[in-house]
């Protein structure tokens, strides 16, 4: 999809790019989700007051890239400070914290002599999917080869 986004950029005329501001913050979050850029991200989305007509649209990728963000997180790090955890889901200190208290994910400072507050994140179990029975995977099997040979 980002690939499409990109061809579709190069596309578009240049002067229709100039002139359309709302046609540049767009682009500006399809960049930023190009390079993985949370951070730039958020800030492109909070930058714009963007109209009814898509607004739920915005709001959906937003809210897709941060659950998305906040399952990396907890399978990537095993700790990481309170403010990189905020500005990676564009969240204030206080959102994040209500975050990772409603995770029940740790929050504390590992060293009392230093004042950075630390989240230690948990891994998100997904659940898994039900492991079909010998005889099952040998009708599947069966359906497979039957449906090869006619």
């Amino acid at each position: 999809m980002m690939c499409s986004a990109k061809f579709l950029w190069k596309r578009i005329p240049n002067d229709i790019k100039e002139k359309s501001s709302f046609l540049q913050s767009l682009w500006n979050i399809g960049k930023a989700m190009w390079k993985k850029d949370t951070v730039a991200f958020h800030i492109a989305i909070q930058a714009v007051e963007w109209p009814l007509s898509i607004a739920s649209i915005i709001s959906a990728i937003k809210e897709r890239y941060r659950l998305e963000t906040i399952r990396v997180i907890s399978e990537a790090y095993s700790a990481l400070p309170l403010s990189h955890f905020a500005n990676n889901l564009g969240f204030s200190l206080k959102e994040a914290t209500d975050l990772v208290n409603q995770r029940g994910w740790d929050l504390r400072k590992p060293d009392p002599e230093l004042s950075v507050i630390y989240v230690y994140p948990k891994k998100i179990v997904e659940p898994s999917e039900k492991v079909p029975e010998n005889a099952d995977y040998l009708t599947l099997l069966t359906n497979f080869v039957s449906f090869l040979e006619n």
